[in-house]
């Protein structure tokens, strides 16, 4: 297991399933034997994530920068910006958009989705 690892060391790579999005994947059960997979995501302004869901996994994400809308299905709409921390309970269908201003920010589910 890798224990520790900075961002500023890995490299951007786009998402593979969202187009226009990039990711860092810092921990991840495959790659470090991690019990969560933790990730920096980066959405550009205009940009969105469309609706998906983790099956079986809790998905935390705190904002570093930036600013957009989440909706949560079944629990509601909820404006994303630097300092907050939203939580999607597993199973839960969830979108980002109308992204305001380029999205930065940490993604964390728990259990491990990769």
């Amino acid at each position: 297991m890798r224990y520790l690892v900075y961002e500023s060391e890995m490299e951007w790579q786009e998402h593979p399933e969202f187009e226009g999005v990039l990711v860092k994947v810092l921990q991840s059960r495959r790659d470090h034997g991690s019990m969560a997979t933790v990730v920096m995501t980066r959405v550009p302004k205009g940009g969105e994530v469309p609706v998906h869901v983790h099956e079986g996994s809790d998905d935390i994400l705190y904002i570093i920068d930036g600013m957009a809308e989440m909706a949560i299905d079944g629990i509601g709409n909820f404006e994303m910006q630097k300092g907050g921390c939203l939580s999607v309970p597993k199973d839960t269908k969830h979108r980002i958009f109308n992204v305001t201003k380029d999205l930065l920010l940490y993604d964390v589910w728990a259990p491990p989705t990769i």
